[in-house]
């Protein structure tokens, strides 16, 4: 995942609140006391559920329907020991049992700060959870760095050049980049470098020490990171999904998963199948519309989904190997049938489909309610790029009202491009 960084990002994260049914627990179901929702927590009802947004802390919860029921009667004034006496009487409980059930869940809120008298929140400012550990750079003597070669790219809105110590650096980095290859004559939004130092190689962002690399291997990982960030953060958008995104006739689908969820491969059988190349990493979502707008970095294969996408793509086979900070060796592919105008491709989203490669499993596709979805989704966030306000929660709750949702289990990646081809073409 190659996460956005930036001096006003922040990430909301999601916990799923659930009521489980337990044996009675003896609580007092008298308590005549009034439970108060905190100032700026709302919730918001999609398919009988809930979806609860804190805007002191930043965070999603999602409530199942029994969960949700209950937090309605809150927000309606009731006090705990009516809503213990509705419970035991629609769910056909004792009023111990019950009386457990509503204590469990108050607990549960309370110390997620959803509800006054709870755990104190401090209020969120900006924050970032980089899944890319930054090494620290060694100690370098200030120099001018000698650059023989250069070549001038486009990433969404952001044309950049990058300067090379040797062709062969050059060459090595443009087996990844060259899809993006701009012939403009602006001058660049950034400058990157590569310069050979000390045995190893030092990244620059305009012209600051950015990585260093201690074998060349590591040196277009860095770049396409460092590249993909730097555009990325000077658009504006919702969210950024980890995610594979392909186009249709339509409109597009969004491939949400985490690393090894088999997104990647999947993207490239759809491309293969003649779905628009996307990302195969970046659900860029737009600011006001909500349509994913693509991010056309080389699709990244791990080296052990090689063997099936080389059976789709013989030519990944001939690309250079390079290795990522987490240590995984990789191909860089350019998208196959890439159009010049890839980043300006902007579409809206028929459906959000989140993929697990299981080998043990029987390929299926099947719906998921809204709310799992919406949880899910806020799941697999690489950023928020700016803080959350009940409006910007809300249009993403409309959003997803309008979508398909489906999870997929895959043992079969034939069967798994047959059954999307099926209902989104």
């Amino acid at each position: 995942m190659l996460p956005v960084t930036g001096a006003n990002k922040l990430r909301i994260n999601c916990y799923r609140v659930t009521l489980r049914v337990k044996g009675p627990g003896g609580h007092d179901s008298d308590a005549k006391e009034r439970s108060v929702i905190s100032e700026q927590v709302h919730l918001f009802v999609l398919d009988d559920n809930g979806i609860v947004f804190s805007e002191r802390s930043q965070k999603v919860f999602a409530l199942n329907t029994t969960a949700t029921l209950i937090w309605c009667w809150l927000e309606q004034g009731v006090t705990t020991s009516e809503i213990v006496g509705r419970l035991a009487e629609g769910a056909g409980l004792s009023d111990a049992e019950s009386a457990d059930h509503i204590e469990r869940l108050m607990t549960q809120w309370r110390a997620d700060g959803l509800m006054d008298g709870g755990k104190e929140i401090t209020p969120v400012d900006a924050r970032v959870a980089p899944d890319e550990p930054i090494p620290e750079l060694p100690d370098l003597p200030a120099q001018l760095y000698q650059f023989t070669d250069e070549r001038r790219y486009k990433l969404l809105d952001t044309t950049f050049v990058v300067r090379f110590a040797s062709t062969a650096l050059a060459e090595l980095a443009h087996s990844c980049f060259r899809h993006l290859t701009d012939a403009g004559a602006t001058p660049p939004d950034a400058i990157f470098g590569v310069a050979e130092t000390q045995g190893g190689y030092l990244v620059l962002q305009n012209g600051e020490a950015a990585r260093w690399c201690d074998e060349v291997r590591l040196v277009v990982p860095v770049l396409k990171h460092l590249i993909a960030a730097y555009a990325i953060d000077r658009s504006r958008y919702l969210l950024n999904v980890h995610a594979g995104v392909v186009g249709t006739a339509q409109g597009c689908l969004l491939l949400p998963g985490v690393a090894g969820s088999g997104k990647s491969t999947l993207t490239a059988a759809l491309v293969k199948k003649g779905y628009t190349y996307f990302s195969d990493e970046h659900g860029l979502l737009e600011h006001e519309s909500l349509w994913a707008r693509a991010v056309p970095l080389a699709l990244c294969v791990k080296s052990t989904g090689s063997e099936v996408v080389g059976e789709l793509f013989p030519e990944l086979m001939s690309l250079p190997m390079h290795k990522r900070f987490d240590n995984k060796i990789v191909r860089y592919m350019p998208p196959p049938g890439h159009d010049e105008d890839a980043s300006a491709l902007r579409r809206p989203v028929q459906a959000v489909i989140f993929p697990q490669y299981d080998p043990c499993a029987e390929t299926s596709l099947t719906p998921m309610s809204k709310v799992e979805a919406l949880y899910r989704l806020m799941e697999h966030c690489s950023v928020i790029p700016e803080w959350f306000d009940r409006g910007k929660v809300a249009r993403l709750v409309e959003w997803i009202s309008d979508l398909d949702c489906h999870s997929l289990r895959y043992s079969s990646l034939k069967v798994a491009v047959e059954l999307i081809g099926q209902r989104w073409r």
